[in-house]
């Protein structure tokens, strides 16, 4: 079956996590918050030189940002910014963020 938010996030919600994301590759992220959207944030434009990591460093970011009190929107667009910085770079390490 095809995972979309249709599906899956319906089913998140019912499971009892009232907040959910789902990112769609270098489209967007949607934010999810009992069920409903209330954001689709699109991805920036980022040179591309290898994916190997992306989505934990873009988890590593919107939860950094999350933990310190940022609203989901600014957290999202931190996990973009890191995971730019990531898909930058060959390997699936970067050196560090600031």
């Amino acid at each position: 079956r095809t995972f979309g938010p249709d599906w899956d996030m319906d089913r998140i919600y019912r499971w009892g996590t009232p907040t959910a994301v789902m990112t769609a590759g270098r489209d967007h992220t949607t934010v999810f918050v009992e069920g409903e959207i209330v954001a689709e944030v699109p991805v920036p434009p980022a040179p591309v030189i290898d994916t190997t990591g992306a989505g934990d460093a873009f988890w590593g970011g919107f939860l950094t940002a999350v933990e310190a009190g940022s609203p989901l929107t600014a957290a999202v667009n931190r996990g973009h910014e890191v995971a730019a910085i990531k898909v930058g770079k060959v390997g699936p390490l970067i050196d560090r963020v600031t």
